[in-house]
């Protein structure tokens, strides 16, 4: 039967007590070293040496920590790398909806001041008198309407062009300011 033991797992006659040495070296990360699991080992025990016994680096050998411990590492590096891709993608994801949104704000103001400079002129031209089939001269308030609906279309068509957007402050005066000119 196969099993799906991986390099760092406890190997086929390892014993429990040096597979736990092993996780203290594997664990070490890649600056690890044989004396330094050691020294951790008897940490607690002052009265053990301060080096590893031949003991030691029998069963370094015989169940191949460095190449254990290095596919452990391996093993890390690409958790963390599908970690940070992961986040990438996220961050990605989040920003282009982002943008997607700020986009159709910017749309949806383009289309409501456009919308406001043509009820503007309409409502200019509606209220030109007419005498005898002709359109009389536009009134003062009338040529303010005509001024601010232009400028309001100007507005519309070069925000339809930027990539700022017009606030919601400056969209709420500019309605204000086109209907105290219509009144």
């Amino acid at each position: 039967m196969a099993t799906d033991r991986q390099p760092w797992d406890q190997q086929d006659g390892e014993p429990d007590d040096w597979f736990s040495r092993f996780c203290v070296f594997r664990d070490m990360g890649p600056d690890r070293t044989v004396e330094g699991a050691y020294r951790q080992h008897v940490a607690a025990d002052s009265s053990k040496s301060r080096r590893p016994t031949g003991q030691w680096y029998k069963r370094v050998k015989q169940h191949d920590w460095t190449a254990r411990a290095s596919a452990w590492d391996a093993h890390k590096r690409e958790q963390r790398e599908t970690r940070r891709e992961g986040r990438e993608e996220r961050q990605a994801a989040a920003e282009d909806r982002f943008v997607d949104d700020q986009m159709d704000r910017r749309r949806q103001r383009v289309a409501t001041i456009s919308s406001l400079a043509d009820r503007l002129l309409s409502a200019a031209l509606t209220a030109m008198p007419v005498t005898d089939g002709q359109v009389a001269l536009p009134d003062e308030n009338a040529m303010k309407a005509i001024d601010r609906a232009e400028k309001l279309a100007k507005l519309a068509q070069e925000e339809s062009r930027r990539e700022c957007q017009v606030s919601d402050e400056t969209l709420a005066r500019l309605i204000e300011l086109a209907k105290g000119v219509a009144r």
